[in-house]
């Protein structure tokens, strides 16, 4: 009988082909419909026993076989993911598209939380421009609200570029988002205390206020939010503060901060803060710090009254304690600031009562340094 089955076309069967070289990659076929690539493993030649060459499960590649794996492997750019199928119906991947690229109502943006198109502060007036800030957040707000509030249009200091949009007009704003979310709070008469904004912030856009024609002396007044909002602050930077509050007129901000400033050495500052400030305000510092001492001065330069002399205190004895508080204070006087509290007069001048033996000079030196305490603290701490 005559084998009619048609010839083998394994790799240990077929002379005529080329196996594969151990400097080769391994390759199996499957099917001749789907294929495995083993990428940077070492050679192992395959194991085909007579089971799975009835079968026909795996085949050897042919010529033919492999110059269309390697066209496959062209088209489908596997040398870069080596981990890819190639295959019957094999799709690839689309190239991903920048943001730019993309239409507009696709472009993912950053938006205001509290100036945006679904809901705004103010339902009455809808939003019908956008504000783009330099650090690109968008703000939705109305023009009517913003030209409103201001002694000139603030729309008309719009100066920035027009950014191509569909829909409202979109306006370029060279301004920080945070700054720019203070000037639309200030523009709405509203707070922006949730955004817990820095001290820096809010002085920065102090200084832009006018820019788009708010007032800042309006705006920045007591009872105002910006204004409560700085004073909290105040005491982190109280130069800085001054400094704003004095280039803008600021004057009730200006005293509000005056305060921390009680004890700061104005020889220190340097040229740039003192023009800052300017002539009338640094005058403004340099008369309360004067007037503090020289109010202390005053206050301690008087001793305890004298009581009638008894047979254990004397006038010689009483004259004695007077010369013991001039003492201290000179003292006081002389290490003395014009913040100096409360409690170190207290505890330098009823120190000595630990060398009093009369009952009528300790109360008199209770007396004394009672009024000397109050009136201190009626003293005025700011300009």
């Amino acid at each position: 009988m005559f084998d009619t089955s048609p010839p083998c076309r394994c790799a240990h069967c077929t002379p005529s082909e080329t196996s594969p070289t151990a400097g080769e990659d391994s390759y199996y076929f499957n099917s001749l419909v789907n294929w495995d690539y083993d990428y940077g493993h070492p050679y192992h030649p395959p194991i085909l026993n007579s089971a799975t060459m009835q079968n026909g499960h795996y085949f050897a590649l042919s010529p033919s076989a492999e110059s269309s794996r390697a066209q496959a492997l062209d088209e489908a750019d596997v040398w870069t993911n080596p981990l890819l199928e190639v295959g019957h119906g094999m799709s690839l991947p689309p190239t991903p598209e920048s943001e730019a690229s993309k239409p507009e109502s696709e472009q993912r943006r950053t938006v205001s939380t509290a100036f945006n198109a679904d809901a705004g502060p103010n339902p009455e007036y809808p939003a019908d421009i956008q504000l783009v800030s330099s650090d690109d957040v968008y703000f939705y707000v109305s023009t009517a609200v913003l030209n409103a509030c201001t002694d000139n249009r603030f729309t008309d200091a719009l100066s920035g570029p027009a950014v191509p949009s569909r829909g409202f007009p979109c306006k370029r704003v060279p301004e920080r988002a945070d700054v720019l979310n203070i000037l639309l709070h200030v523009a709405y008469g509203i707070s922006p205390s949730a955004f817990a904004p820095s001290l820096n912030t809010l002085t920065d856009a102090i200084g832009r206020l006018s820019t788009y024609g708010l007032d800042p002396r309006t705006y920045v007044a007591p009872n105002r939010p910006l204004f409560e909002l700085v004073r909290a602050q105040a005491a982190l930077a109280p130069l800085h503060v001054y400094s704003v509050a004095a280039s803008h007129d600021l004057f009730p901000l200006a005293q509000a901060v005056s305060q921390h400033l009680l004890s700061y050495p104005l020889s220190t500052m340097t040229d740039a803060q003192a023009a800052a400030i300017g002539a009338l305000y640094l005058k403004h510092l340099f008369a309360l710090q004067h007037r503090r001492m020289s109010t202390l001065r005053e206050l301690l330069e008087q001793p305890p009254q004298f009581h009638p002399a008894t047979e254990g205190c004397d006038y010689g004895a009483q004259r004695s304690i007077a010369r013991a508080w001039s003492a201290a204070a000179a003292t006081v006087v002389s290490e003395g600031r014009p913040d100096t509290s409360v409690s170190a007069i207290e505890d330098t001048f009823r120190s000595l009562r630990a060398g009093l033996t009369c009952t009528e000079c300790k109360k008199t030196l209770e007396i004394r340094v009672r009024k000397a305490v109050v009136e201190w603290t009626m003293t005025s701490t700011t300009i």
